[in-house]
C-alpha cells in the first residue's frame, strides 16, 4: 500500500517574508504561511504595519463617510463572516522569525517604504515577500527581495481589478471567477501573473464563494515556491485594461441581495426537480479530436428511470470490444461497474455483467494495459483511496490488485505510461472539478510520489478528467470536463505541452459538446475511443421521484438541525 504526502523538506532553500497589518491574520492567510513551512521554506522576516491608529473627530468622519455605500458598509461589518476572514495568531508559524516594524509613507493611494527599511528586508536576503497587508504598495520595497513581492487578487484581472474579492462577479452573472497570485508592480492588480486558476461563482452566497476562493488557492504560494526552485517559476505579464471595482452602493447592493436570495432558491428547487439523468452512446472512430463530425450515435436503451449509465471507456478483451461504464441507481445513491459487448449495446441491460461493486460509490473505469493484463482504477473517493483492479479471466471480474494511494478521495484517476514512468492524474472530492492533481512512479504499483507543483492546475474549465490520455501524430492530449456552468457541461481536450518531474503545462485545443441536439443533449463530461469505436455520455435533467425524496429528507434534516 502507497501513503501518498506531501514532500516536506523540498523547500528547504526557500527563504520568505510575510507583510502583515498586526500579529493577527486572517485564517486563509495563516494557511499560506502554513503551507510554506510544513514544506522546509524558512520564515525569515516578519513585517508588521507600525502606523498609529489615527483618532478622527466623529463630526469628521460624519461629514466625510460616503453615505452612498452605507448599505454594503453595514453587511460588511455586521453580517458577513465568511471562515477565512476569521482572526488568529501568526505566532504559531513564526518559527521565532525576526520581526521588523515599520511605518510606511502614504502619497496618494501607494505606500512606500524608508530606504532604511527597504535595506534591511534586503539584507534579510528573501527569495519573495508574502504581501498580507500594508495597503498598496509603491517604490523600492517591491524589489527588496530577489522576486519581488507577491499578493493575492481573488478576481479575474482581465475583467475585474480593485474590490470586493468575488461580489461582482455574482452581480454580474459571471458563470466562473478567476484568482491570481502574482508578483505585485506599480500598476494595480496588474502585475505579473504566477499562477491563475477558476472557480465556479457561488451566485447565492458571497460569503461561501469567498470562502471557496481563499481557502482554494492558499498552497498556492508554496506551489511557485517550488517552481521557482525547481527554475520553472515563469511570470507572465498581465497587461490589464479592466475597470478598477470599489464597493457597490446602496442601489447596486440591494440588487445583489435580491439576486442571490433568486439564485439560492433556484439552486435549491434544482436540487428537487432537476435530477441529472446520463446515458452513453457509440459509434464508429473518425476524427480522434472532433468526434461529433460525421457521426450516427447509437445511444443506450434506457429502460429503468431511477438508474443511469456514464462514463464509458472502451476496452478490448481477447479480441472482443466491450464499453465499460458506471452504472448508477437513484435510490441506493451507489453506482457500481458494469460491461457490455459493443455489438450487444441494443440489447441493454440484458447484456449487461457486473466487472465491480463495493460498499461504496464506483465511477469512472479508466482501463490501462500492462503486462498483457488489463487494470482499473474506479473513482473510489468514498473510500479514501486509489485503487488498482486487475481483470480477472475468464469471469470478467476485477479484483482488488493493490492500493496505489491511501488516504486521498481521489475522483476520476486515470494512469498514463511514458518515459519509463507511470503518471497518475486525478481530482479530489473536496473540489472535484477544480484542482488537477499529479502523482508519479517508477513501477505501476508505486509508490506514488506528489509533483511538487500541485495542484498542477486549477481550472474549472479544463481541470476534471473525462477520459484516458491519448496520442496523436506525436502529441500527448488530456480529455477533461468544463464544469463552468454547470457540471459536466462539456468535454475539453488539452494537449500536453511539458511532463515532467518538476514542471507540467498544458493548453486547451479543442472542445466536445454533446453529440445529440435532441436526446441527452445538456451535458457531456467522458470522452474514449479506439480503432474502431467511440463513446462518449451525455446528460439531461429530468424530474426523478427518489432524487426528490431524498434531496428533500436532506433539507429537511439540515433546516431543524438550524431550528
Amino acid at each position: 500500500m502507497s501513503q501518498c504526502t506531501q514532500p516536506t523538506s523540498d523547500l528547504g532553500s526557500i527563504r520568505f517574508g510575510v507583510l502583515l497589518s498586526s500579529e493577527m491574520a486572517e485564517a486563509w492567510q495563516v494557511e499560506c504561511i502554513r503551507h510554506l513551512v510544513n514544506r522546509g521554506a524558512v520564515v525569515a522576516l516578519i513585517i508588521l504595519d507600525a502606523t498609529p491608529a489615527e483618532a478622527v473627530p466623529l463630526s469628521q468622519r460624519l461629514r466625510h463617510y460616503d453615505w452612498s455605500r452605507l448599505l454594503f458598509n453595514l453587511f460588511y461589518r455586521y453580517k458577513f463572516k465568511p471562515k477565512t476572514k476569521k482572526l488568529l495568531s501568526v505566532e504559531t508559524v513564526m518559527q521565532g522569525a525576526r520581526v521588523m516594524h515599520c511605518r510606511p509613507i502614504t502619497k496618494g493611494v501607494g505606500n512606500f517604504f524608508s530606504s532604511g527599511d527597504v535595506e534591511a528586508i534586503r539584507d534579510a536576503d528573501l527569495h519573495f515577500l508574502l504581501r498580507f497587508g500594508f495597503g498598496i504598495l509603491r517604490g523600492e520595497v517591491l524589489d527588496a527581495a530577489r522576486h519581488g513581492v507577491w499578493s493575492f487578487h481573488h478576481g479575474d484581472e482581465q475583467f475585474y481589478r480593485g474590490s470586493p474579492p468575488g461580489l461582482w462577479e455574482i452581480y454580474k452573472g459571471d458563470p466562473v471567477t478567476g484568482v491570481i497570485l502574482q508578483r505585485i508592480t506599480d500598476r494595480l492588480d496588474d502585475g505579473e501573473v504566477l499562477y491563475k486558476g477558476w472557480f465556479r461563482t457561488i451566485n447565492r452566497s458571497w460569503s461561501d464563494h469567498l470562502d471557496q476562493l481563499q481557502w482554494g488557492s492558499v498552497d498556492w504560494p508554496a506551489r511557485c515556491a517550488a517552481a521557482l526552485k525547481n527554475g520553472v517559476l515563469n511570470p507572465v505579464a498581465a497587461l490589464s485594461r479592466a475597470p478598477v471595482f470599489k464597493p457597490p452602493r446602496n442601489f447596486a447592493f440591494i440588487c445583489l441581495l435580491l439576486k442571490m436570495m433568486i439564485n439560492r432558491l433556484r439552486f435549491h428547487l434544482g436540487e428537487l426537480f432537476r435530477a441529472e439523468d446520463w446515458n452513453i452512446a457509440i459509434a464508429p472512430s473518425g476524427n480522434s479530436l472532433r468526434p461529433c463530425i460525421n457521426s450516427i450515435w447509437q445511444w443506450f436503451p434506457k429502460p429503468e428511470k431511477n438508474v443511469f449509465v456514464a462514463d464509458p471507456f472502451i476496452v478490448t478483451v481477447r479480441g472482443v470490444d466491450y464499453v465499460w461504464f458506471e452504472e448508477y441507481n437513484c435510490r441506493k445513491e451507489r453506482g457500481r461497474i458494469s460491461a457490455v459487448r459493443v455489438a450487444e449495446v441494443d440489447r441493454y441491460p440484458q447484456s449487461r455483467s457486473v466487472l465491480l461493486e463495493e460498499p461504496w460509490h464506483l465511477s469512472f473505469p479508466s482501463v490501462t494495459e500492462h503486462e498483457g493484463e488489463l487494470f482499473c482504477t474506479p473513482e473510489s473517493f468514498a473510500a479514501r483511496q486509489i485503487r488498482l483492479y486487475r481483470l480477472q479471466l475468464p469471469d470478467m471480474k476485477l479484483v482488488l490488485d493493490t492500493v496505489l494511494i491511501d488516504n486521498l478521495p481521489g475522483v476520476d484517476p486515470v494512469l498514463w505510461f511514458e518515459r519509463s514512468r507511470w503518471w497518475l492524474f486525478c481530482t479530489t472530492k473536496d473540489a472535484p472539478s477544480i484542482h488537477l492533481y499529479l502523482f508519479f512512479a517508477d513501477d505501476l504499483r508505486g509508490p506514488y510520489y506528489p509533483h511538487p507543483l500541485n495542484p498542477v492546475k486549477s481550472d474549472l474549465r479544463s481541470s476534471r478528467p473525462a477520459g484516458n490520455l491519448f496520442m496523436l501524430n506525436g502529441k500527448l492530449y488530456r480529455p477533461a470536463q468544463d464544469c463552468s456552468v454547470h457540471y459536466g457541461r462539456k468535454v475539453v481536450i488539452n494537449e500536453v505541452e511539458v511532463l515532467s518531474t518538476i514542471d507540467y503545462r498544458e493548453k486547451s485545443i479543442e472542445q466536445i459538446l454533446p453529440v445529440d441536439k435532441n436526446r441527452f443533449y445538456e451535458g457531456i463530461h467522458t470522452y474514449n475511443f479506439n480503432t474502431l469505436n467511440k463513446v462518449v455520455d451525455g446528460k439531461r435533467f429530468v424530474f426523478i421521484l427518489a432524487v426528490f425524496k431524498l434531496k428533500f429528507t436532506e433539507h429537511f434534516k439540515r433546516f431543524f438541525q438550524h431550528v
